[in-house]
C-alpha cells in the first residue's frame, strides 16, 4: 500500500512539474506575442505597413483637411466681353492619386483586419470558435432584418 501511495504522489509531482513547463512556455509565447518590439524584430515589414495603415486611418478619422476642391483644378476661360473666368474642372492625375491612396487604405485596413484576427487566434484559445459563431449570429440578424424590412416593404399599397 505504502508503494502504491509512494507512485501516486510521484505521478503527481511529474504531472504537476508538467503543468508547470506548459504554464511557464504558454506565459513566455503570450508575453512575446504581445511584445510590440519582439513583433516589429520578427517582421519589420509588417508592422510599417500597420502604423502606415494606422496612420491613415486616424487621417481619415480625423478629416484630414480634405476639401472637395481637392481633386480639382480651376482652368481658365475666355468670357464674351473678354474677361476671363475659372472653371472647375476634375484633374485626372489627382483623382487617380486619390484612387490610388483609397485603394491601398482598403488594402491596408483589410490586411490589418485579417492579421489582428490571426493574432488574437493565436494568443486566446477559443477566440476563432467565438469569433466565427459572433459572425454567424451578425449575418443571421442582417438577413432578419433585410427580410423584415422586405416584408414590410411588400405590405405597402399605393393608391
Amino acid at each position: 500500500m505504502g508503494e502504491a501511495a509512494s507512485q501516486v504522489r510521484r505521478e503527481i509531482e511529474e504531472r504537476r512539474d508538467d503543468l508547470e513547463d506548459n504554464l511557464q512556455r504558454l506565459e513566455s509565447k503570450v508575453k512575446r506575442t504581445t511584445d510590440w518590439r519582439a513583433q516589429f524584430d520578427e517582421r519589420p515589414m509588417m508592422m510599417m505597413g500597420v502604423a502606415f495603415g494606422g496612420g491613415l486611418l486616424l487621417s481619415t478619422l480625423a478629416g484630414g483637411g480634405k476639401d472637395r476642391d481637392d481633386h480639382q483644378s480651376y482652368q481658365p476661360r475666355q468670357l464674351s466681353d473678354g474677361g476671363t473666368t475659372y472653371e472647375s474642372r476634375p484633374s485626372p492625375e489627382r483623382n487617380e492619386i486619390a484612387e490610388t491612396i483609397d485603394n491601398i487604405r482598403g488594402a491596408l485596413l483589410g490586411l490589418a483586419a485579417r492579421e489582428l484576427r490571426s493574432f488574437m487566434a493565436t494568443a486566446v484559445p477559443g477566440f476563432e470558435q467565438e469569433y466565427r459563431e459572433t459572425t454567424d449570429r451578425r449575418h443571421a440578424s442582417d438577413a432578419t432584418r433585410l427580410d423584415d424590412a422586405g416584408a414590410m416593404s411588400s405590405t405597402v399599397t399605393m393608391p
